[in-house]
This record gives structure tokens, sequence and C-alpha cells, in this order.
């Protein structure tokens, strides 16, 4: 922390906050042996935590748990380290726990490695810290950002352990800027020359669209989880308003595929598909009691009809019951997930 601090009073007199997507939130080692760590703050996604029991949805009124992820990249000085690490970090707000997702290492010669992911633990001190700050408590971050851009020098943020690092992409072009504005008076690694320049910038693109590709898989499934939480608040908050025997029947479903639907309930009396849409119907039978006025008689003392009154009587009849579950593809997912429902009993 003591190199952050110091990397952070030379960035504040020379830098202009700039509306870049990039935090510079820790710098770690002595040279030649140092790492700068950068977190792209403007694409935190969130998602459904994977503990999260489709069968047991939470309390009316009480949040759904979600995981919040953002990319961060850290630039290498050490010749025996890759030259950027990329890192996809998940975090649990509430817990305090974090987790590396994805981990790629990406050498000098253009070529990436995969590395073993983290499960999660506690968050701690350091650069998983600062990547919590940003995912968790955006608020925060926000309000000092503004500030700066009024005051025109990152103060605010450099006093919560962030500094705008500008735009840049990730790959060369970041660890560039690690290296021009904060490494200044180190000895940069060559980069390994294996193959014709015109396998290098084959390699090049390669490795930029492989990131892209992760990216948009990232952005897509963020969209999705979004999609599915935003469908099971509102299958969710429609059943809170129905009679306790609807709510035991469809309780925990919404956002169920067709298998997830038949390992909970069985198979279905019926099934129809049509317009991209599925329709799958269960029958109950029971019976059902109920209070009726029926008419009854007034005689005199000798037998004689002399009028009508009412007496209530409780009534048993046998009744059957729809429970009709209607399914869709819900975001970029081809395969229907429920959506809706219907009660009909006769």
């Amino acid at each position: 922390m003591k190199a952050f601090a110091l990397a952070a009073w030379a960035l504040l007199l020379t830098a202009q906050v700039q509306a870049g997507n990039w935090f510079l939130i820790d710098l770690q080692g002595q040279r030649p042996n140092r790492s700068a760590f950068l977190a792209e703050f403007d694409r935190v996604q969130r998602r459904l935590d994977d503990s999260v029991d489709p069968s047991r949805p939470p309390p009316p009124g009480q949040p759904l748990p979600m995981v919040h992820r953002l990319q961060v990249i850290a630039v290498h000085e050490s010749v025996e380290r890759a030259d950027t690490t990329q890192f996809i970090v998940e975090l649990r707000c509430a817990a305090g726990q974090a987790r590396l997702a994805q981990v790629t290492a990406w050498g000098r010669n253009g070529k990436a490695q995969p590395q073993p992911p983290m499960d999660w633990a506690p968050v701690g001190q350091g650069w998983l810290d600062a990547a919590r700050l940003i995912a968790c408590d955006e608020p925060r971050w926000r309000a000092a950002l503004e500030a700066d851009r009024k005051g025109g020098r990152p103060v605010a943020l450099g006093a919560i352990g962030l500094l705008p690092f500008g735009e840049h992409v990730i790959g060369t072009q970041l660890s560039d800027a690690v290296w021009s504005q904060l490494w200044v008076d180190g000895q940069r690694p060559a980069y390994a020359n294996e193959g014709t320049p015109a396998d290098l910038e084959r390699r090049k693109r390669e490795g930029q669209a492989l990131l892209a590709q992760g990216a948009a898989r990232l952005e897509q499934e963020a969209e999705d989880q979004k999609a599915l939480m935003e469908i099971t608040e509102r299958f969710n908050a429609r059943l809170a308003r129905m009679q306790t025997k609807v709510v035991q029947a469809f309780q925990g479903l919404a956002g169920r595929t067709e298998d997830g639907v038949v390992k909970a309930l069985g198979a279905p009396a019926s099934m129809t598909r049509s317009s991209g849409q599925t329709r799958m119907v269960y029958e109950e039978e029971g019976l059902r009691s109920g209070v009726v006025q029926t008419p009854v008689a007034v005689l005199n003392g000798h037998g004689a009809v002399i009028g009508q009154s009412t007496q209530m009587q409780v009534q048993t009849q046998r009744e059957v019951c729809q429970r009709i579950l209607l399914l869709k593809p819900i975001g970029s997912k081809p395969e229907p997930r429920v959506y809706d429902f219907q009660s009909v009993c006769r």
C-alpha cells in the first residue's frame, strides 16, 4: 500500500480526471518485480447467486441473493511473469466474499494461458477489497468521482484507494499505459518475436477476438440473469396474491425448464407447444366444502305448510383443478422456462 500511496500522489500532481473506464486499485512489489492492478469500473454485472434454490424462494420482500462480477487486469514488471493477468472477479457483497471465476495469463509472446480459479473466500485487504468497493458500494465511489470531476483532480477517489486511469483496452495498450505512467524508471522486458510480423499480427487479432468474445459472453450471461430475475419477481409477486392452495402448487417453479418442472411435479396431464410458448397442464381432484343456504318449509302445528325459511348447511362437492404453467424462452437461451401460471377449478 505504501507503493500505491506514492504513485497516487505522483498521479495527483499530473493527472486530470478522465471519463475513462479503469481505476488503478493497487500496486504491489518493488522494482523489478512490481505489479499494477486495474479494475474496469463501468461494466460491473449482476447475476443470481448459484446458492439460490429455485424450489425455496426467499420470503416476500427479501431480495434475491446476487453475485456482482467485474474484470481486473494486473500488469507485471518481472520478466519471469506474464505480461498481464486477466481476472474475472465475483463478489457476494453481503457476505464479504470473493472468488476468481476465471484467470488468464497473457505472455509476452501474445499467447494466453488459463490459470487455476480461486473458490469463495473472505475478501480481506488489498486489490480484492478495492474490487469489492467498486462492485458493492457504487454510490460511494460515484460521489467521489463526481466531486473530483468538479474539482479537476482525483483527490476524493485517491482518499478511498481508487485512481482514474483513462480509457484503455485490455492487452498491450493497458500494459503500455502502466509502463509509460508508472514505471518510467523500469526496464521493460522484450516481447518474444515468435514468427513473422504477419504471425504476430494474427495472434494479436486472435487474442483480441478471444477477449471480445469473453466480454460479450459475460455481458450476455448478465442480461440473461437479469431477465430471469425479473420474470421470477413478477411470478412471485402475482403468486403472493393467490390462495394458499395455488401458492403451494406453483411456489418455486418460476424460471424452471420443462425438465425442471417434471422433476418437481412429475409428468403433466397434457402439454402443448404453439407460437414459441409451452403450456403444461396438471390436474388434481379433491373435495370442496362450503356452507350453503337451503330452503326449509315452515309448518304449523297440524303439519301444514304455512311459509318458507332457509337454513345453513355444509355441503361437500367433488372439484377438479387445472394448474397450468406457461413457458417461453427467456433472454438468449432457447430452452423455454416458466414465466406465468393459470389456475382453473370446476
